[in-house]
């Protein structure tokens, strides 16, 4: 694929839009990095002047070293829409949404403590946890951050952004959903693979989707100017609400059903980069 601009170009592109990516499983390979072209494409998008940015379940932590490797330049969705913030223009007015530490406590008291296998919550500066588990340190990343483990009921000090779980035995799955919904405005969902091992707490009405919204906003564009593309199950209300959204074709069935277009390749081989920019060329060439 060609990726070299003309001088000309650059000043033919008038429209305007948002790209965001999903991270894991979209923008990035299996190793945690992201492909040489796709950071190429990246760039390109940028030269054109797009916006680009991640819209992730991954805290900002994580998040940032590729928003600045790539040279990304809109505003940050983390946390799946909990923390949406954009650290180069402080005009943006950041938002926040967090769990209350007292609400957290009671649904791991209604579910039962000894039920669960692993709990993890955390703040901006902390992360408390029942115990250390490698493959959910490995989405999270502890470092910078204060990890205090031990009883979650009683080390638990802030409201918090996540809550992430994994049940001793599939058997309490039901119980656990229940417990959950039966706070006003929290739902839970599982996530993790074919095994389902993990589960999260959300926010019923705070999604990705609300997230880019407060983003597209802020720049002054409609929701026909918003490309996004993911593979799970928290990308789903951004696939939906978005006219222009892919899913990767290494996603599951039910999650590529809700988008509108799907990726040619997987995220090992550069699929979300040449996706954007196979559906990006459509739009501005209709544009002209």
């Amino acid at each position: 694929m060609d990726i070299t601009l003309e001088k000309d170009d650059l000043t033919k592109m008038t429209d305007k839009y948002l790209i965001a990516f999903d991270m894991d499983g979209t923008l990035l390979r299996s190793d945690n990095t992201i492909g040489p072209r796709s950071l190429a494409l990246i760039n390109k998008f940028i030269a054109l002047g797009q916006y680009v940015t991640v819209a992730s379940g991954r805290p900002p932590r994580v998040i940032l070293p590729y928003y600045f490797q790539t040279g990304m330049n809109g505003p940050i969705v983390s946390y799946n829409g909990a923390y949406v913030y954009e650290p180069r223009d402080l005009s943006f007015n950041s938002f926040r949404m967090t769990f209350r530490k007292e609400d957290l406590v009671s649904f791991v008291n209604g579910v039962g403590y000894d039920k669960f296998d692993i709990i993890m919550a955390e703040s901006d500066k902390k992360i408390f946890i029942k115990k250390y588990d490698p493959s959910l340190d490995s989405f999270f990343h502890h470092e910078g951050m204060e990890v205090i483990e031990g009883d979650f009921r009683k080390i638990l000090s802030e409201d918090t952004y996540t809550m992430i779980v994994a049940m001793k035995s599939h058997d309490w799955d039901e119980r656990l959903v229940k417990c959950a919904f039966s706070f006003p405005g929290i739902g839970l969902r599982f996530w993790g693979g074919a095994e389902n091992k993990f589960s999260e707490l959300y926010h019923l009405d705070i999604t990705k989707t609300s997230g880019l919204e407060r983003a597209r906003e802020f720049l002054g564009l409609d929701r026909e100017h918003v490309i996004v593309i993911g593979d799970a199950d928290n990308d789903v209300e951004m696939l939906t609400d978005f006219p222009n959204s892919i899913a990767m074709v290494n996603g599951e069935d039910q999650v590529k059903a809700r988008a509108h277009f799907v990726s040619d390749f997987d995220n090992n081989h550069d699929g979300a980069a040449l996706a954007v920019d196979k559906l990006l060329t459509s739009l501005l060439d209709k544009g002209k």
